[in-house]
């Protein structure tokens, strides 16, 4: 099978092939066999996808959480209803969505964020708000993982004025408000910079979809966590007391995936995956959306 180009197709009519200038671009007309893919790809023939990641959104902009500055025509803050690329660089590597901010890491490990800032959820050590995406300090540790073909872990996460992000060490961060222990930091203070959650060095995925103050997260032991807020039961620890810091949830250890409602006030709701008997790579999120705002990343 071919490793580029997956898929199955046996009927063929005669191919034309473009060759790639300088290792991109190139195209091939016709339909092949895989076997002939293959052939052609060991040959250098087959042109190769770029895989260059762009970043596009549309839809509510009140806050500058699209991140397209004076891009739009009628100013940084206008709804657009359809998508629009964020900038012009090609090199993103996961996005997430709050309720009207955004943060993305690029493949260079470095972290990013834009929109709404009240209670410094973009990091960036003030509350205020940006129109367009600003690095959060120097470190280019930040997960980034976007996997053989784009499909690693999810390793930030967003909510209500709350950012989550995972080191490529295994550290979880957090930054924003923490007036319902939504930060897992054991208190309910506001940081308008990251903060190391705890000193635990095997976190390896968040929840996609940062909930309405309160966050799941997966160890890499397969172990389910939960902090936050929890009025409806929505940590699923089993009770509904607010936690500060991360619980454990059950004693299943074959935890793959976690999605949770996205940063609204019309109530809470987790899904997770728990696989048998071996849990494979959970996908990254390509597409995060927020209240009446989407942003992909696009892969081509």
């Amino acid at each position: 099978m071919s490793k580029e180009w997956p898929g199955g197709i046996v009927n063929k009519t005669a191919p034309t092939i473009t060759a790639p200038t300088d290792g991109e671009g190139g195209s091939a007309s016709g339909v092949w066999s895989l076997d002939e893919v293959m052939v052609h790809e060991k040959a250098g023939n087959w042109p190769k996808p770029n895989k260059k990641r762009q970043l596009w959104g549309f839809g509510r902009n009140a806050n500058g959480q699209l991140g397209l500055g004076a891009t739009g025509g009628d100013g940084e803050t206008q709804a657009h209803t359809s998508p629009m690329q964020i900038g012009s660089l090609t090199d993103w590597a996961q996005v997430a969505l709050g309720g009207a901010h955004s943060i993305a890491t690029k493949t260079d490990g470095t972290l990013w964020s834009w929109g709404y800032n009240s209670t410094g959820q973009l990091g960036q050590d003030n509350t205020t708000q940006l129109v367009s995406p600003n690095q959060v300090g120097a470190l280019t540790t930040w997960g980034s993982d976007v996997g053989p073909s784009g499909d690693g872990n999810a390793q930030i996460s967003c909510g209500n004025g709350t950012s989550h992000m995972i080191m490529n060490d295994g550290t979880l961060w957090s930054m924003g408000r923490g007036s319902q222990g939504q930060l897992g930091m054991n208190n309910t203070t506001i940081y308008s910079s990251p903060v190391q959650v705890g000193s635990l060095t095997n976190w390896r995925e968040l929840a996609v979809g940062g909930g309405y103050n309160f966050m799941h997260s997966i160890k890499t032991d397969g172990t389910l966590w939960a902090w936050g807020k929890q009025d409806n039961g929505q940590l699923g620890d089993g009770s509904t007391t607010a936690r500060s810091s991360p619980v454990q949830i059950g004693s299943v250890t074959t935890w793959v995936t976690v999605a949770q409602s996205g940063p609204t006030w019309t109530g809470e709701l987790l899904v997770a995956v728990v696989p048998s008997p071996k849990p494979p790579l959970a996908p990254a999120p390509q597409v995060q959306s927020g209240p009446s705002v989407l942003i992909a990343a696009e892969i081509y």
